[in-house]
C-alpha cells in the first residue's frame, strides 16, 4: 500500500524542483508581460496553482521575474534566494512511486479545460468549443456540439460545454463513469444544484443539456438502449417492457401554421416558472436625477452621464450599447433635422440571440436630445482623449488611455453610484425595466388616443405587449405581463393614466444638456477669469513673459 504524504513533504518536493528549474532556465524561461509564465511553471513542477502563491514562494518568483526581465543581475540574487531549509531540517524524502502518484493527482486537477475549436457546417467553418477532462479530449462532447453548431450560437455552445464539464467533475467526485449514468444520478445532480440555491430556470437548463448529450450518444450508437429515444413499436418484441436507465418524454409541438414536430425531453424538469420581476428595485425618476448629478461629479462626468442617458433611452443591454461606434451617430445636419421633426435616431447593432458572424442586427432607438448629448461627448472629452493618445478605435466610450471602456467597468461604475444614491438593491439592467414600462405606457396612450378603451381584460394588451417585446428584443411576451399589470394598478391608484412621459423626458434631458454645457464651459471661463486678474496685476508683463516661455516649451515638446 502506498503511504500517505504530508503537505510539508509535498511542499519540499515542489520547492526542490522549483530551485532546480530556476538554475537550468533562469535566463531562458518563457516570459510574458514582465513575468515568467506561471502556467509553464505549474506544468514543469506538477504543482497546483495555489503553491505558487504561498508566502515563501512569491518572493522567489518575484526575484526570478526581475532577473529574467533584466531588472536585476542574476549574480546579486541567485545566492541570496533560497526556498528550502538546510538539509538537516528537511522532512523525510518520499520514494519515486509516491511522488509519481502525487504528480498525477496534481496534473489531473489542472487538466480540465475548454477552448475554441472549429466545426465544418457545409462549406462554412463555425466556432465549436472543445472540452478537455482529466487531460483527455472528450470526443463525445465535441461530436454532440458539432451537431448543435448548425442551430445554436457560439455563446450557447460555450454555456453547454461549461455545463458538461461541471457535470463530469461531479461524476469524478462521485467516482462514476459517464456511460453508467442513470436517472438516479441525474436526479442526485439536480438536487445538488438546488442545494446551492440555483434558480429553477438554471436547473432545468442544466438537466436539459445533460439529457440532450445522452440522447445524442444513444442516437449515434455510443450507448445502446440506455436512453429512451424509441417509440414502443420500434423496439424488439422482447424489449417492449424494458425500463430505460435514462427515461424521456415525447413532446408534440404545433407551430402557428399547424406544423407538428416531436422531440424527446427529460421528464425531470422542475415544473412551474420563476419570474425575476420585483426581485430588484427599479430606479425612479428622482433616483435617476440624483445618479446623474453624482455622475457629473466623477472624473469622466460628461461621458458617464451621457452613457447612462443612452441606456435609459434605448433599453439596450451592456454589450449592445457599448458596441455603438462614433460613425453611427448623426451628423450636425442630421441632428438639426431630428430636432425639428422629433423623430428617433436608429442605430443597428447585433443584439442578444443574433448571429454576429452572419451580420444579423436589430435597432436601438434614441431621441434627439440623447443623440445631442452623445455628440457633445464625442466632440468634447472624447476628442481630447483621441488627440492625446492617438487612439484609432471607433467605439464610442473610451478610457483615458484611448482604450475601449470594458463592460465590467460600466457595471461597477453604475453599481457604485446607485449605492451612493441610497439605492443599493438595483443594477444597471433594471434600467431596461424602467424603459419597457415607459414604452408600454406610450403604446397604451397611443391606443387610447384612437378611442380604444383598454383595461386588464382587454384583448389589446397582447398586441401592446407584442410590440413591446420587439422593442426589448424578447422572443415572447410572457416576461412582460407583470409590467402591464403594474401599470394598470398604478393607474387605478392615481385615478387615471399618465400621458406626459415624453414631455417629461425632454425636460429632464434638456436640463442635463445645460449641465453638460456648463461643464464644457467651466475651463474656458476659469481661464478668462485668470486673464482678467493678470491684466490688473502690477507684475503683468513678467507673468505674460513666463507664460509665453512655458507655452513655447509645451509646443516644442508636443
Amino acid at each position: 500500500m502506498i503511504p500517505n504524504i504530508s503537505n510539508a513533504s509535498l511542499s519540499v518536493i515542489y520547492k526542490d524542483r522549483l530551485e532546480e528549474l530556476r538554475r537550468s532556465h533562469e535566463k531562458t524561461a518563457p516570459f510574458h508581460r514582465g513575468r515568467v509564465i506561471r502556467k509553464w511553471l505549474r506544468k514543469e513542477i506538477g504543482c497546483h496553482a495555489s503553491f505558487l502563491s504561498t508566502p515563501s514562494v512569491k518572493p522567489f518568483l518575484k526575484d526570478w521575474d526581475d532577473v529574467r526581465g533584466g531588472k536585476t543581475p542574476s549574480d546579486k540574487v541567485a545566492s541570496s534566494v533560497k526556498l528550502l531549509p538546510e538539509p538537516s531540517q528537511r522532512p523525510t524524502e518520499v520514494d519515486d512511486l509516491t511522488y509519481e502518484r502525487i504528480r498525477r493527482e496534481q496534473a489531473r486537477k489542472r487538466r480540465d479545460d475548454i477552448e475554441w475549436g472549429e466545426a465544418r457546417v457545409g462549406r462554412k467553418i463555425r466556432k465549436c468549443p472543445m472540452v478537455t477532462f482529466n487531460n483527455v479530449f472528450q470526443s463525445e462532447i465535441y461530436s454532440w456540439q458539432c451537431i448543435r453548431v448548425r442551430i445554436e450560437l457560439p455563446d450557447s455552445l460555450w454555456d453547454s460545454a461549461k455545463i458538461m464539464l461541471q457535470f463530469f467533475r461531479w461524476l469524478r467526485r462521485e467516482r462514476l463513469n459517464w456511460v453508467d449514468v442513470d436517472d438516479d444520478d441525474i436526479l442526485e445532480f439536480r438536487e445538488h444544484l438546488r442545494s446551492k440555491r440555483d434558480s429553477k430556470e438554471h436547473v432545468n437548463k442544466v438537466v436539459g443539456v445533460i439529457h440532450s448529450f445522452y440522447r445524442h450518444q444513444e442516437l449515434t450508437g455510443r450507448l445502446k438502449y440506455r436512453v429512451q429515444v424509441y417509440q414502443i413499436e420500434a423496439l424488439p418484441e422482447e424489449m417492449r417492457d424494458y425500463e430505460f436507465p435514462i427515461k424521456s418524454e415525447l413532446r408534440i409541438h404545433v407551430s402557428k401554421r399547424g406544423v407538428k414536430t416531436s422531440s424527446w425531453v427529460s421528464p425531470w424538469l422542475l415544473k412551474g416558472k420563476e419570474s425575476s420581476y420585483g426581485k430588484k428595485a427599479t430606479p425612479t425618476d428622482d433616483v435617476i436625477e440624483i445618479i446623474h448629478q453624482l455622475l457629473h461629479n466623477t472624473k469622466h462626468g460628461l461621458r458617464n452621464s451621457a452613457m447612462l442617458s443612452a441606456y435609459e433611452d434605448c433599453g439596450g443591454r451592456r454589450k449592445e450599447v457599448q458596441s455603438i461606434k462614433v460613425a453611427q451617430l448623426p451628423t450636425p445636419q442630421q441632428l438639426h433635422q431630428l430636432l425639428i421633426t422629433g423623430d428617433e435616431w436608429v442605430i443597428e447593432v447585433t443584439r442578444k440571440g443574433q448571429d454576429e458572424e452572419a451580420g444579423e442586427t436589430a435597432p436601438l432607438r434614441f431621441r434627439p436630445v440623447t443623440a445631442m448629448r452623445l455628440l457633445s461627448y464625442v466632440n468634447g472629452p472624447r476628442a481630447a482623449i483621441v488627440r492625446n493618445t492617438g487612439s484609432a478605435t471607433q467605439q464610442l466610450f473610451l478610457k483615458d488611455n484611448g482604450k475601449v471602456l470594458q463592460l465590467d467597468s460600466v457595471t461597477k461604475l453604475v453599481t457604485k453610484v446607485l449605492r451612493e444614491a441610497g439605492f443599493p438593491n438595483s443594477t444597471l439592467h433594471k434600467l431596461r425595466s424602467r424603459y419597457i414600462k415607459n414604452k408600454i405606457k406610450v403604446r397604451l396612450d397611443t391606443a387610447r388616443a384612437h378611442a380604444v378603451k383598454i383595461g386588464p381584460a382587454s384583448n389589446w394588451t397582447e398586441t401592446i405587449l407584442s410590440g413591446a417585446a420587439i422593442d426589448m428584443n424578447h422572443s415572447t411576451t410572457e416576461s412582460l405581463q407583470p409590467y402591464m399589470y403594474d401599470i394598470f394598478a398604478e393607474e387605478t391608484a392615481n385615478g387615471g393614466p399618465e400621458t406626459l412621459e415624453n414631455l417629461q423626458h425632454r425636460i429632464r434631458e434638456s436640463q442635463r444638456i445645460l449641465l453638460d454645457i456648463q461643464m464644457r464651459l467651466a475651463g474656458p471661463l476659469e481661464f478668462d477669469r485668470i486673464l482678467r486678474e493678470i491684466e490688473v496685476s502690477p507684475r503683468r508683463d513678467e507673468i505674460f513673459k513666463r507664460l509665453s516661455t512655458h507655452a513655447g516649451e509645451l509646443l516644442r515638446a508636443a
